[in-house]
């Protein structure tokens, strides 16, 4: 019969792996940004440090002021963040939340633009959600209600986005855990 420390234990270790699998903060790992009416060409976005949280039926607000680097626009730096991320802007979302398991989508209409230092406007869209290797891929399309370009046209976005991993000290940690049961089974028997 298992003891109570042992149930404990495995019950823990479960949990741990239950967590790593559902993962809601993801690395950002670049993108693409696009405005035919203004721009013909495709912007290749990069990432050194960005993250989004993508929450799961919470309305806890982010604040990711360079979910990618910043890149130039028209001669101008173009950065996106999210809503609570620039004082004073009032509309947009939560966090981005939804799911980006089995090719859901993600409401992302908390990302909010700022170009040439104007006052923050809106870029969020519904987004799809496709598989890509190690990751998923997040696909919208964004009118400009708002701000310099207003009128414009559609921009279209894509951001590829990875769930950070759990840490080492985590597994560790764990296969510790499964060993000191292992010796304690022995020790018993």
């Amino acid at each position: 019969m298992i003891s109570i420390k042992v149930k404990s234990i495995i019950l823990l270790l479960a949990t741990l792996t239950f967590s790593a699998a559902h993962a809601t903060i993801y690395d950002v790992l670049g993108g693409t940004f696009s405005h035919p009416a203004i721009y013909p060409g495709t912007f290749t976005l990069t990432s050194t440090s960005g993250q989004i949280f993508i929450n799961e039926g919470t309305t806890a607000y982010q604040a990711f002021d360079s979910i990618v680097d910043p890149f130039i626009f028209l001669g101008q730096p173009y950065r996106i963040g999210t809503a609570s991320s620039y004082p004073g802007v009032i509309g947009g979302g939560y966090a981005p939340s939804g799911t980006v398991i089995d090719g859901g989508s993600v409401d992302m209409s908390s990302i909010f633009g700022s170009w040439n230092a104007n006052p923050p406007f809106n870029q969020g869209g519904l987004a799809s959600v496709s598989a890509i290797p190690g990751g998923f891929r997040l696909a919208w399309e964004s009118d400009y209600l708002d701000g310099p370009f207003i009128g414009t046209g559609p921009t279209f976005w894509t951001l590829d986005i990875a769930a950070v991993p759990v840490p080492a000290a985590v597994w560790l940690f764990g296969s510790g855990l499964v060993g000191l049961v292992s010796i304690a089974r022995r020790k018993h028997h």
